[in-house]
């Protein structure tokens, strides 16, 4: 895929080190480009029809938005996403809705639309990664278009009032864990999240089980 020159801008000033190194691209582009101008770019940069397909391949659905892969540094340590919201009728309870963190750090400026945002201090359970003992707030704030937000990847927030046709740009590190989690605070309920292509080994696990049990009724 094509990578357009705002895209480049973004990976290239990009620091990866910490979320406000992140946002170094993105401020410079909301700086001297209008959000407007910015989602021009970004409809010439689709429109291309060899994009197509790799955007397809890449592009992925989650409860709440679609997301969109544009580019990556030439180092393979910071990539631009677009994520693209659901309309607030089609969005699913799911992990953005909840207290959840990443696995990498990110940034993001909003192009259109926007969002409640709220961040949040998480005491672990004794066992570490697997249980939770309490989640308290900490800040809560409005973001619209223009505004850019940086998080990492220790940090925990929820994203809530997602506004209809909300897009946003966005810039990740690589991961820095195999992991990340989410608490339902109504449910009480605390999960790790893996990525598909992180669970190879569960999936070699779960056809030997399968070998295995077939070969013990035989």
């Amino acid at each position: 895929m094509s990578c357009s020159p705002m895209v480049r801008t973004a990976v290239e000033v990009a620091d990866n080190r910490d979320p406000n190194g992140l946002s170094l691209g993105l401020r410079a582009l909301a700086e001297s480009q209008s959000s407007g101008e910015i989602l021009e770019s970004l409809r010439r940069h689709v429109s291309i029809s060899e994009n197509h397909l790799s955007l397809g391949r890449e592009g992925r659905e989650t409860a709440t938005h679609y997301v969109w892969l544009l580019g990556t540094s030439e180092t393979q340590q910071v990539s631009v996403y677009l994520h693209e919201y659901k309309d607030p009728i089609s969005i699913s309870p799911g992990y953005a809705t909840t207290v959840h963190n990443h696995r990498y750090n990110f940034s993001s400026l909003i192009l259109r639309g926007g969002y409640r945002e709220s961040r949040y201090l998480v005491a672990r359970g004794d066992d570490g990664a697997s249980s939770v003992k309490s989640s308290e707030l900490l800040t809560t704030r409005v973001y619209r278009s223009g505004s850019v937000l940086s998080i990492g990847h220790e940090e925990f927030h929820a994203v809530r009032d997602i506004l209809p046709a909300t897009l946003t740009l966005v810039v990740k590190s690589q991961p820095f864990k195999a992991y990340s989690n989410s608490f339902h605070e109504e449910l009480g309920i605390w999960r790790i999240h893996v990525p598909v292509e992180n669970r190879v080994p569960e999936l070699l696990d779960a056809l030997n089980n399968d070998l295995t049990a077939t070969n013990a009724s035989t």
